[in-house]
């Protein structure tokens, strides 16, 4: 799947939420709205990363550095985001949490995966699902928390966000997909069967949903320098803080050139249209992170192919 097709894939349904919104097909948009989030938060994004894992098809790769590279960029990223919310005073740490929401969640799973597939071919998607797996794992752990805390919310909001993080399907669909491999293919495939199209609903639903919001609340929605700085920590800040760690490894021996493409690509994946299904639930910010899905994901027309350029370098030279 080419870039363009990919990204007018997440973007066409968007169009047809707005016009959705606009005839009025939904008596109560919000309700509609509530809905189409609970059913891709709950269901659609969790059958997708488990029926993404459990094909036994694909290999897992294992190296301990590839396994490390995600949370530890992710951890520096998101540190780098607290201090600069810090260094810059009180409106900018306001929005910190929101920023880190989108930092820790990038679209790796419906962009990223099908991109990778279409750069490096069918062989890698088992590298890149380990590496997906890991990451809607940490971003299950640290966005919804770190949104709650650094959004202003007190100890007890953090907490209250941590016990809904955990009844998450989407926190525990990686480890059923990994389980599932284990299954015979007379058991497995059936089960992949029935949840494949679940999956395969996820984006759509969800950019449906993005785009009857975005059409509903469109007086609110602008995109400013906040929005900016949500856009440039995902596709900027994140793959350049990535990039300094796979490079020493590869150069190390402690990653294969294969392995570092991998990170590369899934690290410059815009805003995931999850970031909005949060945000509305915990009612924070859901309009920046929307306009910050959107714009990062019409940006990273001009940044995949940049960084793109840079992953295949990786095994043309040595560093």
């Amino acid at each position: 799947m080419s870039l363009a097709v990919s990204l007018a894939s997440l973007l066409l349904p968007v169009a047809l939420g707005a016009i959705a919104g606009r005839a009025r097909i939904f008596d109560d948009p919000a309700r509609a709205i509530d809905a189409l989030n609970r059913f891709a938060l709950h269901l659609a994004f969790p059958a997708l990363v488990a029926v993404s894992l459990s094909d036994p098809r694909t290999s897992i790769a294992h190296r301990p550095a590839f396994l490390a590279i995600v949370p530890l960029s992710l951890i520096v990223s998101l540190a780098i985001v607290r201090a600069v919310g810090r260094a810059l005073g009180d409106r900018a740490s306001t929005e910190t949490g929101t920023v880190a929401l989108v930092v820790a969640f990038g679209n790796t799973a419906y962009l990223g995966l099908p991109y990778v597939d279409a750069v490096l071919g069918r062989e890698v998607l088992g590298t890149a699902a380990v590496a997906v797996a890991i990451h809607v794992a940490c971003a299950m752990t640290f966005g919804p928390l770190l949104l709650a805390r650094w959004s202003g919310g007190g100890e007890g909001q953090g907490r209250a966000a941590m016990k809904r993080v955990a009844k998450q399907p989407l926190l525990w669909s990686p480890i059923v997909g990994l389980a599932l491999r284990a299954l015979p293919d007379s058991v497995l495939e059936p089960l992949r069967a029935t949840f494949d199209p679940i999956g395969d609903t996820a984006a759509p639903v969800s950019m449906v949903l993005l785009g009857v919001y975005l059409f509903t609340n469109r007086a609110s929605l602008r995109a400013d320098a906040s929005v900016a700085a949500h856009v440039g920590a995902r596709i900027v800040l994140v793959p350049l803080v990535t990039v300094a760690m796979a490079i020493p490894a590869l150069s190390l021996g402690w990653i294969d050139a294969e392995e570092a493409r991998v990170l590369l690509l899934l690290a410059a994946m815009p805003a995931a249209i999850t970031t909005f299904s949060m945000a509305f639930e915990q009612g924070i910010g859901s309009d920046r992170v929307a306009a910050a899905i959107v714009v990062s994901t019409l940006a990273s027309v001009l940044t995949l192919p940049l960084v793109t350029a840079l992953a295949l370098a990786l095994g043309a030279r040595s560093f």
